[in-house]
């Protein structure tokens, strides 16, 4: 359990982050089953994905990286 207390502290990337919203997004399976795969715990997830759409390119701090995948984003939930 010590490792997973370790982790909990760690700074996840900015693309980490994207590639598992955007596979949330993308797959018919529910947050808990991405979240799982990503070993993250769903919350997590729906943070991170909040926190997309609320703020858009600034979410993660990467630039117009972010604001293309964004894009991408607001095409798929249409």
């Amino acid at each position: 359990m010590g490792d997973r207390m370790a982790m909990a502290h760690l700074q996840v990337n900015p693309e980490f982050k994207l590639q598992v919203v955007l596979e949330a997004l993308q797959s018919d399976d529910t947050d808990a089953e991405v979240a799982r795969v990503y070993d993250i715990h769903p919350v997590t997830l729906s943070n991170w994905k909040k926190k997309l759409k609320e703020n858009e390119s600034k979410a993660f701090g990467a630039g117009d990286e972010l604001k293309e995948k964004k894009d991408k984003i607001a095409k798929l939930e249409r």
